[in-house]
């Protein structure tokens, strides 16, 4: 007994030990840092936002972005504001992207950032070389401009399109055929915009994965058209169109694409997406005949909120890998950067988790109201065919 209790003691003093040293050991390890935006060889205003990813287990300090003109004429010095989280003065979270605002006369230049963290370790970025060209400015998306509204209409020409040509044709081999260009879009279009992010830096495990509704939307409908168990089938209808409808048609009315507009390939990537998925559920709906019922509604409300408790999980973890932020899916920990309506429900309940209240609520009023036309629909049907019985 006496060897054994021995042994344990010597582990637990070597682990101490081992434990200690560590605590103790100066940080040594640099911190990460890149641009994602402007793009290498990009044409940009002469005054814009240079936007990058910065990570440090210990936090980065600061952040210092350089600007050299090509002829050699000079170099600018301009600090970065590492992106937190703030409610009533108090910083919530600090998140591991940078912006920076810059203001440069015409002509060509190389930038690059370098980071340090608080025990003095730095790093830089690779340099990129960039035009500023005074007649770039308003290139960046705008809600609701040409642009937007061209998106718009293209996904909705499409979506009547479709239903119209398959209902005119009545062939199981068109809609077939429907059902593997919708998946074959939806898959390959999130598989694209993941080596996107993944070449321009600006992946971040906290935001990228598919688990937000419309990415798992994006993930599921595949499955929805070619499983064969009708019972599973159907639940994957119904949590299709609320989550895909509800989610997909609030995105495409307020895009989050930032200053990547028309022709860049983020512009498409987005409606594409976005706009398959509602294709999907008008497909599914319209064509092979299925309908959500006032069950349905009740049954994805609550599969959506064991899903948030899952959510809360998978965003706490996200900030184990770099870059050492907060996870945000499903919004549960903080509202979008650029601002949103989750905002107002700040103001009225609280920062997170409190808001998740005006999430709820938000919730079961897009659902409802995405039902109340079937079920207003089959209201109207039974009392026709209760007079149509009547003598």
């Amino acid at each position: 007994m006496l060897k054994i209790l021995s042994i344990l003691w010597g582990i637990i003093f070597i682990a101490n030990k081992v434990v200690y040293a560590q605590g103790n050991s100066a940080d040594t390890v640099p911190p990460g840092i890149t641009i994602y935006t402007p793009l290498h060889g990009g044409e940009i205003p002469e005054q814009f936002l240079l936007r990058g990813k910065v990570w440090d287990k210990s936090g980065a300090a600061k952040v210092t972005v350089f600007a050299k003109a090509i002829n050699g004429s000079f170099v600018r010095e301009f600090d970065g504001i590492i992106d937190r989280v703030v409610y009533k003065g108090e910083v919530l979270y600090t998140l591991g992207v940078y912006s920076v605002k810059i203001e440069l006369p015409e002509g060509e230049y190389t930038v690059w950032a370098e980071a340090a963290d608080y025990a003095g370790n730095s790093a830089k970025t690779a340099e990129r070389k960039v035009t500023v060209n005074p007649a770039a400015a308003g290139k960046g998306f705008v809600f609701y401009s040409v642009q937007h509204l061209m998106g718009l209409l293209a996904v909705i020409i499409s979506g009547i399109g479709m239903v119209l040509l398959l209902k005119r044709l009545k062939s199981p081999t068109a809609e077939k055929r429907t059902e593997w260009i919708l998946a074959a879009l939806l898959w390959s279009n999130e598989i694209i915009l993941n080596i996107f992010y993944l070449v321009i830096d600006a992946y971040r495990i906290g935001h990228h994965l598919p688990f937000h509704l419309c990415g798992m939307s994006v993930v599921l409908i595949p499955f929805m058209f070619f499983i064969t168990n009708e019972k599973a089938k159907k639940t994957l209808y119904e949590l299709i169109f609320f989550w895909g409808l509800g989610g997909a048609t609030q995105a495409l009315l307020t895009p989050d694409i930032g200053v990547f507009n028309f022709p860049h390939f983020r512009y498409f990537s987005f409606f594409i997406s976005h706009g398959a998925i509602v294709a999907s559920a008008i497909y599914i709906t319209f064509i092979k005949g299925y309908k959500p019922t006032i069950k349905s509604v009740g049954k994805v409300l609550l599969f959506t909120n064991a899903l948030i408790l899952l959510m809360f999980g998978v965003n706490y973890l996200a900030q184990f890998a770099p870059p050492y932020e907060v996870g945000n899916y499903f919004f549960l920990s903080y509202p979008p950067v650029d601002g949103s309506v989750i905002d107002v429900m700040v103001d009225i309940f609280g920062p997170a988790p409190r808001y998740v209240i005006g999430l709820e609520i938000m919730g079961i009023l897009i659902f409802t109201a995405l039902y109340l036309p079937f079920g207003i629909g089959s209201i109207v049907m039974k009392f026709r065919a209760q007079r149509a019985d009547s003598p």
